[in-house]
Formats: structure tokens, C-alpha cells, sequence
């Protein structure tokens, strides 16, 4: 399949905004049981602080691959692994939790399947 490597990198901004969304969701999950007295008030802000800080983590990566300037000499293939091969380095350096690269690597994968149907 022929797409457009900026195609290709839209794609994956829409998968981060998902996984933004899919966290926001648990967000409300978690604030509705601590209203409801299923977890406590300790438990629901330590989940609340865990996932604000993913939050900001994959808004940071989705800005980064917005800010990123595309090598039109490489295959799609080879652009998602340079992707990917920068997010491993972007999160080491900025300390972000391993989630935050299992995240992405999943959704690289998943529109690095898109090319492959």
C-alpha cells in the first residue's frame, strides 16, 4: 500500500488523541467510584495523579511528532521505527513511566498493520 508519510504521521496522532481519550475515561471511571465509596479518597488521587501525568506525557509526544520533520527518503516501515526509536529516547530522557512507551509502541504497530493490509 502507497500512503504519504505525513498521512502516515496523522494517523498516529489520532491514535495518541485516543489513547488521551481512552485516559480521560478512566479518569471519570475513577472519580465516579470514589464518589460511590469504592475506592478511597488516597487510592483515587494517586490514580488520578498517575494518569494526569500519562495525560501530559502523550499530549507531549503527540506535540513532539507534530514538531517533527518528516525524511521523505525513508519507507513508511522505516518511518515508524525512527518514530519509535524516538519516543524510546524522548521518554528516557524526560522520565516518563514505561506505560507511556507500551502505549506507543502499540499504536505504532497498529498503523504499521494499516500499511501492511
Amino acid at each position: 500500500m502507497s500512503v504519504s508519510l505525513d498521512f502516515l504521521v496523522k494517523v498516529l496522532q489520532l491514535e495518541l488523541i485516543e489513547v488521551e481519550h481512552d485516559l480521560e475515561g478512566l479518569k471519570e471511571l475513577y472519580s465516579s467510584r470514589h464518589d460511590s465509596s469504592e475506592i478511597t479518597n488516597y487510592v483515587f488521587l494517586e490514580n488520578t495523579a498517575v494518569l494526569q501525568s500519562e495525560l501530559n506525557a502523550i499530549h507531549t509526544l503527540g506535540t513532539l511528532l507534530s514538531e517533527m520533520v518528516i525524511n521523505n527518503n525513508h519507507t513508511p516501515h522505516e518511518l515508524l521505527n525512527s518514530i519509535d526509536d524516538y519516543f524510546k529516547k524522548e521518554i528516557k530522557e524526560r522520565q516518563f513511566s514505561r506505560a507511556i512507551y507500551d502505549f506507543t509502541k502499540l499504536k505504532i504497530g497498529k498503523v504499521s498493520k494499516y500499511l501492511d493490509m
